[in-house]
């Protein structure tokens, strides 16, 4: 998966990508996860790594994701579109118990950002989607999540309990 990696500005995370570690342990887990027809539900965008890579392996199924940082959505629609491929849906927001906004907390590197409140970043607010709703419409047939504080409300409930993931 090309990535643009002059246009990320947090050196450590930069140099995660020249050493090869940046998802390595995302990457390998989705080759026996992932079938040609899947329709996968990302929570957590990022650069749009793991999204592209679902997407190749689910090439006659679909990728929608969501990410929560607005500079990053379009990094990872960059990504995307960098490795020609037509299969993934990328949004801005998170998804919620019920729709509407939630505070958002920017972090330097953005693999540290969260909803949980952190003084030391900026604070944004961020576009919720209802859970239920995307379940509904999209139908996933595989979750991947890597979020980091982000989505926390879906976990703290039974709602996933009797999801088929």
């Amino acid at each position: 998966v090309k990535i643009n990696s002059h246009r990320i500005h947090s050196q450590r995370i930069a140099d995660s990508l020249i050493e090869g570690w940046y998802e390595s342990d995302e990457a390998r887990t989705l080759d026996g996860l992932i079938q040609p027809d899947d329709r996968i539900l990302e929570l957590g965008s990022g650069l749009g790594y793991v999204a592209c890579l679902a997407a190749k392996k689910a090439h006659r199924g679909q990728v929608l994701s969501f990410e929560a940082n607005p500079k990053m959505v379009v990094l990872a629609k960059e990504t995307v579109q960098l490795n020609s491929i037509d299969n993934v849906e990328i949004r801005n927001g998170i998804l919620a118990l019920d729709e509407g906004t939630r505070k958002f907390y920017l972090s330097e590197h953005f693999w540290e950002s969260s909803l949980e409140p952190n003084s030391n970043w900026n604070e944004i607010s961020v576009p919720a989607e209802s859970i239920k709703a995307i379940l509904e419409s999209f139908c996933p047939t595989v979750l991947i999540v890597d979020i980091e504080g982000g989505e926390y409300e879906l976990f703290k409930t039974s709602f996933l309990g009797g999801l088929p993931f």
